[in-house]
């Protein structure tokens, strides 16, 4: 049986490879020189804790950082009644609501995403909906036949 175009063969190799990540060469290069990753977190704590390094206070940022990385920034908690009929009563809510400094710029614009996805997901809803009527139509048509 002949071997198609797309078989994988010792012939048919990739010309590009992706490459190691850094932290493989990284722990590849530890291992070169003797050492494990665990040894390098020794040696980083010790120095870090070494006030006569003078690598001793960004080595504890790292060590911190590690151990208590920062909080991801999060949105205000807005409570906002939202009773418009349509989408642009909505959004001119909105807008009222951001110069009366109820609710954030950032807040609001979130919220106006929001209207415009629900929108087109509606959109959708509804051109699905009428393909499957279209298509139950020509098949009841068709049965009848």
């Amino acid at each position: 049986m002949a071997k198609s175009d797309t078989t994988f063969s010792k012939e048919k190799q990739p010309t590009k490879r992706r490459g190691k990540a850094q932290r493989t060469m990284l722990i590849e290069a530890l291992k070169e020189a003797g050492h494990t990753e665990e040894g390098f977190y020794r040696v980083m704590l010790e120095r870090a804790l070494n006030p006569e390094d003078q690598a001793s206070s960004q080595l504890m940022k790292e060590v911190l950082a590690r151990l208590y990385p920062a909080s991801k920034p999060t949105l205000p908690i807005v409570e906002f009644e939202l009773n418009g009929e349509t989408p642009i009563d909505r959004v001119r809510q909105i807008e009222k609501a951001i110069s009366d400094g109820s609710i954030p710029a950032d807040v609001a614009k979130i919220m106006v995403d929001i209207i415009k996805s629900s929108i087109e997901i509606e959109k959708i809803t509804e051109l699905a909906e009428r393909i499957e009527n279209i298509e139950r139509m020509l098949n009841e048509s068709g049965d009848t036949e």
